[in-house]
């Protein structure tokens, strides 16, 4: 599967528009439509863009795996510095972080536990 094809079943599936991408990737909606058609090929640097834009890790976009059994990653491993810089205290992005940890090590436990099943 090509890959431009790959991104925009994934984009579908979680509900982005080409703009957004565009957005994402620093180009106007057209070079994205561009780049989901083919039309115009996509730079190696845009890559790791387009996976945290999708939260999907990069290796998806070339793998054959099933897009309907992608577990989407939370937004929080994708925040930027920026991001960061609008908490009001380390002490806060810090719990926050721990509280996510947790979540993590929850899921982590229902699946060993699925697997096992």
């Amino acid at each position: 599967m090509d890959i431009n094809l790959r991104i925009k079943q994934l984009m579908e599936k979680r509900g982005k528009s080409q703009e957004e991408l565009g957005t994402a990737l620093g180009v106007s909606s057209k070079t994205a439509h561009n780049y989901l058609n083919g039309n115009t090929k996509l730079e190696a640097n845009q890559i790791p863009i387009i996976a945290r834009f999708l939260r999907i890790p990069v290796s998806y976009l070339f793998e054959e795996s099933d897009i309907q059994n992608l577990l989407i990653e939370p937004d929080f491993l994708y925040e930027t510095k920026k991001d960061c810089e609008l908490c009001k205290s380390k002490d806060k992005t810090i719990a926050a972080l721990e509280e996510n940890i947790e979540l993590l090590k929850g899921q982590i436990d229902f699946l060993k536990k699925q697997v096992e099943n």
